[in-house]
């Protein structure tokens, strides 16, 4: 995925618009919708930081994306099984759903420190 695609799906995900991105990251709103569009420009460190802070994700995952395992069907498969996740989530309450992030945030840390 590229920047703007990995930028609109956290967006999404957090539902967050693009004039609350750019109040609460204090980055202009067009250059928000800069970053949107396919082939748009790239923020420098500092900002991409700031989203990231704001969409509450690891600055890397924010430009990179999630890393998906190399062997194509094993991509399929956890792209299937992350969107079945998605679809039951959105019936999750606001608390449950800041649970679940919990210990998201948790495991991700689990690994991401070793």
């Amino acid at each position: 995925m590229h920047f703007n695609e990995n930028l609109k799906y956290f967006m999404e995900c957090k539902g967050i618009l693009s004039k609350e991105l750019s109040a609460k990251t204090q980055i202009s709103l067009n250059t928000i919708n800069s970053y949107l569009k396919n082939n748009g420009s790239l923020p420098d460190v500092e900002k991409a930081v700031r989203i990231a802070e704001i969409l509450e994700i690891p600055v890397e995952v924010l430009v990179k994306g999630v890393v998906f395992h190399k062997n194509q069907q094993s991509q399929n498969i956890l792209k299937s099984e992350i969107i079945n996740i998605e679809e039951k989530l959105i019936h999750f309450s606001k608390h449950d759903l800041e649970a679940i992030l919990n210990i998201v945030n948790s495991i991700w840390e689990k690994y991401n420190n070793n």
